[in-house]
């Protein structure tokens, strides 16, 4: 039986931050959808909340990026 060695290609922590900014990219999409009406006919959507959860918990480089990747993917015609 062969043994073959492990290489690390990207570092787990890059992994990470990638995967967290694909959810939050997808979290922005979902809650764009959402909005409520206020007083005045003036809308409101829930979509600047993963925004801001982006840069908390992601800082601002993959926070940044998870916000540049949901723009992104509505350039490319997803709605």
């Amino acid at each position: 039986m062969a043994q073959h060695e492990s290489v690390d290609l990207v570092p787990d922590t890059t992994v990470s931050y990638i995967a967290v900014a694909v959810l939050l990219a997808a979290l922005t999409a979902v809650l764009a959808q959402i909005s409520i009406q206020l007083p005045g006919g003036v809308p409101f959507s829930f979509q600047h909340f993963p925004v801001f959860f982006a840069g908390l918990l992601l800082g601002p480089v993959w926070g940044g990026f998870a916000v540049l990747l949901y723009i992104v993917v509505g350039l490319a015609g997803a709605p």
